[in-house]
């Protein structure tokens, strides 16, 4: 039956590519937001006016507002822009205010203006050069600067090794320079970073997974599942830690134990592609049924996707 159907599997899991369902967009609104949280104020510059007690009340208000609309996944631009624009009011008073500071770049990153946040993160570092967070939301800033280039992506390097030198154990940090590597064609020294992490005990799902992805990419499959499997202890429900370890089960020769990851997957988090997939791993072992009802799913979680047509055209093929 598997031969005679054969034509019809889609694209297999590679074990060696991040997972398919990371959300690069909110999770860099989530570190953002993660890293809003901890900084302390700035010491005051010559020439700075005097913090006004009373006014202190009412800047906390406005911060408070201000991370609520960045929070928010359905914030329009103009509550972006009014949020930025009190907080403008709350540094014009108090210049020393860092996480008004930070959050004011947060703002403009939400906005899709990287070269202002970068900016307004720059005035931060200034004031506080031996924040690790300051440097993490730098260094962030410059990861999503577009075009690309070779300058933007030392810079955001440079920012994530000025972070992780200030606090070792920082994990969005170690993350946010392993992936800055990878983009620059050093899976390698991404890895080592990874390993460096977990030699200080650094315990992170998303810094596991990634660790992970590039132990299996370089065939390192023991390792590979240690770590997913760790990631997991963390955080049971990862759609992405369970895609991930389904992959690797894939290319192990372990079918069975590939489909069960994937049907986990797809109770953690109702996504087409992890029903597309398992569609296709069922139909590799021969269950036709089972293979129909999540080629039937992911129909129904995306009727008119790009890959849509084609799923038709799988169960119009199918036996019943």
């Amino acid at each position: 039956m598997v031969s005679a159907l054969s034509h019809l599997l889609p694209a297999l899991p590679d074990p060696s590519q991040p997972a398919a369902g990371a959300d690069a967009h909110r999770a860099e609104r989530l570190a953002t937001l993660r890293s809003l949280g901890y900084a302390g104020g700035a010491a005051p510059l010559p020439g700075d006016p005097r913090p006004d007690p009373i006014e202190a009340v009412t800047s906390l208000k406005v911060l408070h507002r201000a991370r609520e609309v960045l929070a928010a996944p359905d914030a329009t631009p103009q509550a972006l822009a009014d949020a930025a624009a009190r907080l403008e009011k709350v540094l014009a008073a108090n210049p020393a205010n860092l996480p008004a500071r930070l959050t004011l770049g947060s703002l403009w990153l939400a906005r899709g203006d990287a070269t202002e946040a970068i900016e307004v993160f720059e005035q931060a570092a200034r004031r506080a050069p031996d924040d690790d967070l300051v440097q993490e939301n730098l260094a962030r800033a410059w990861r999503v600067l577009r075009p690309i280039t070779a300058e933007s992506l030392s810079s955001a390097e440079a920012a994530f090794r000025r972070a992780l030198d200030l606090r070792p154990r920082n994990a969005e940090a170690a993350r946010g320079l392993a992936e800055t590597l990878i983009d620059q064609g050093r899976s390698d020294e991404a890895l080592a970073v990874l390993e460096q992490a977990a030699e200080r005990d650094v315990e992170d799902a998303r810094l596991l997974l990634l660790r992970g992805s590039l132990l299996a990419a370089a065939d390192q499959g023991d390792r590979a599942e240690a770590a997913f499997q760790r990631a997991l202890i963390l955080d049971p429900t990862d759609a992405d830690v369970l895609e991930a370890l389904g992959k690797l089960a894939w290319s192990r020769n372990r079918p069975q134990r590939a489909v069960d990851y994937y049907q986990r997957a797809l109770s953690a988090s109702r996504r087409p592609d992890l029903a597309r997939t398992l569609g296709s791993l069922f139909l590799a072992i021969g269950n036709v049924p089972a293979a129909r009802r999540a080629f039937e799913t992911a129909l129904r979680l995306e009727p008119h996707g790009e890959h849509a047509e084609r799923i038709r055209e799988i169960l119009g093929e199918l036996p019943r």
